[in-house]
């Protein structure tokens, strides 16, 4: 095998890798519009669909992981233990290790990489930002409700008596 065919192998997978990550910024991104507007139902499948990329992104990552250490000499491989050299051989190292033309092409998908992990974290962290505001304002909205002493309804559909508080699980035992 000549010296190129591991780090071609590793071209390809993080192209592979990128496309994956582009593909989780945008939808981070799609994300804004449902959490604003609370349509739980869209942000749901969100939810879905973004755990089945992350998990695409996992195995993906991993490829490329075994793909970094194939690119080392065979006398460095997996003298970091159970966890692979690659996982602190970084793409900088392999960088000065490779041909020429691949370490260009290698450096372009490192600069990507970056981008798109710091665009992802900013998005993730404005959606986090979002969704702890919802549960702020729906803790604050629940006990609002609870502690209120405006008129409520009895477990038979009846207007409540000013002050009266229905007793715990009378509601639920009623609709049994």
């Amino acid at each position: 095998m000549t010296a190129e065919k591991p780090f071609q192998s590793l071209i390809q997978s993080l192209d592979i890798e990128l496309s994956l990550l582009k593909q989780m910024r945008d939808l981070t991104e799609e994300a804004y519009g449902p959490l604003s507007r609370l349509e739980i139902d869209i942000v749901e499948v969100w939810v879905q669909c973004q755990k089945e990329l992350l998990s695409r992104v996992s195995v993906a990552s991993d490829l490329r992981a075994d793909l970094q250490e194939a690119c080392l000499p065979r006398s460095a491989r997996g003298i970091a233990g159970t966890g692979g050299l690659a996982n602190t051989v970084t793409l900088h190292a392999l960088i000065g290790r490779a041909p020429r033309a691949v370490a260009t092409r290698l450096r372009q998908q490192r600069d990507i990489l970056r981008q798109l992990r710091d665009e992802i974290a900013v998005l993730a962290s404005r959606n986090e930002t979002l969704i702890a505001q919802v549960l702020v304002f729906t803790d604050h909205l629940g006990h609002s409700l609870a502690e209120s002493g405006d008129d409520s309804y009895t477990a038979l559909g009846g207007l409540s008596a000013p002050g009266e508080r229905l007793s715990t699980g009378e509601l639920f035992t009623s609709a049994l």
